[in-house]
Parts: C-alpha cells; sequence; structure tokens
C-alpha cells in the first residue's frame, strides 16, 4: 500500500520592534507642567492680561486635558511594550518547535510510506506541524493587531505631543486660573 503525504510548511516571520517615534516619551511617566509652583500669581490690582504667551483658563483646562491624555497613551503603549515581549517570545517558541519538525521531514524526505508505523509517525508529525503553524499564525495575527493599536497609539501620542509643544509648552499662566480649573475637576 502507497500512500502520498502532504504537509504545510510556515515561513519565518521576522519580527522587529513596532514604530516607535515616542519610545523615549513611552518609557517615563509623564509629569504635570501645570503646579501651584510654576504658575505666576495674579497681579495685585487684580486686572489679569493674557498675551499670547499667557494661557488663558480655556488654553489652560485644554492643555491639561491633552497632558493627561498623553499621560493615559503612555500607560497603554508600556502595557503594549511587555505584551510584544510576551508574543515575542511564544512566537519564537513555536517557530523553533516547527523547525524541529521540519528538520523531520528533512531527515526523512520520502512522501511515500510503504511501512505503516512509518506512515502513522509522519501522519503524527503532519498534523503537529499542522497545529503548530495554525498556532502560529494565530500569534501572528494577535502580534500584528496589537501592533496596529500600537502604532495607533503612537500616532495619537505624537500628535497630541505636537499641540502639546505649540499650544502649551513653554507658556505662562495665573496660579489662580490654575487653582480654579483644579476645583472644578
Amino acid at each position: 500500500m502507497k500512500q502520498t503525504m502532504a504537509f504545510l510548511l510556515v515561513p519565518l516571520v521576522l519580527l522587529s520592534t513596532p514604530l516607535s517615534i515616542a519610545a523615549a516619551q513611552s518609557s517615563e511617566k509623564v509629569k504635570s507642567n501645570f503646579s501651584t509652583q510654576s504658575a505666576i500669581p495674579a497681579p495685585a490690582n487684580g486686572a489679569k492680561e493674557y498675551p499670547d504667551y499667557f494661557l488663558t483658563q480655556d488654553q489652560l483646562k485644554e492643555c491639561i486635558s491633552i497632558e493627561a491624555s498623553m499621560g493615559m497613551l503612555t500607560g497603554y503603549l508600556q502595557k503594549r511594550d511587555s505584551l510584544f515581549t510576551d508574543l515575542k517570545t511564544e512566537l519564537a517558541d513555536l517557530q523553533t518547535q516547527i523547525s524541529a519538525v521540519e528538520a523531520y521531514f528533512k531527515e526523512n524526505p520520502n512522501v511515500t510510506v510503504d511501512d505503516e508505523e512509518a506512515f502513522k509517525t509522519r501522519n503524527e508529525m503532519v498534523r503537529k506541524n499542522n497545529n503548530l503553524v495554525d498556532g502560529y499564525n494565530q500569534k501572528l495575527a494577535n502580534y500584528t493587531q496589537l501592533e496596529k493599536a500600537y502604532n495607533d497609539d503612537v500616532s495619537s501620542f505624537n500628535a497630541l505631543s505636537q499641540t502639546f509643544e505649540s499650544d502649551c509648552n513653554g507658556k505662562r499662566y495665573y496660579a489662580d486660573d490654575l487653582a480654579a480649573i483644579r476645583a472644578a475637576e
């Protein structure tokens, strides 16, 4: 009895760390630039002026919101970084197992098997290979999905960072404006 075997091989996919323009920023907790220590006291006469380099209460509120969003995204990026590490390890382990099965097929190149025991062994190896490949492909799909979410968060973080840099960073604000915003939170 002569039978023909077929099996599925998976190509090795080299995984790299996802796009990380914000890597330096995402590795540290975002500290608030807005505190009463760095605020300007209101003028003694109470007549506040808001030239271009001063933030109004609305602008200050928006800047605090942007800063909070950046902090939240930083947390998401850090969490996803650890998930990437875990998925890369799992993918590497699966690839090692797949390579071992591929080595079996190279050492036993016959696609026709007359020996029933050898035929059973080869069928088991084919099933094992297919299961490993399915597992690998699922993990790879998870990795790709995680990578997209990570890159979306990096893009959002970078957009917020640019807005913060142009609209908020280095501008002055009044201590009582900040106190009013904090009291309303």
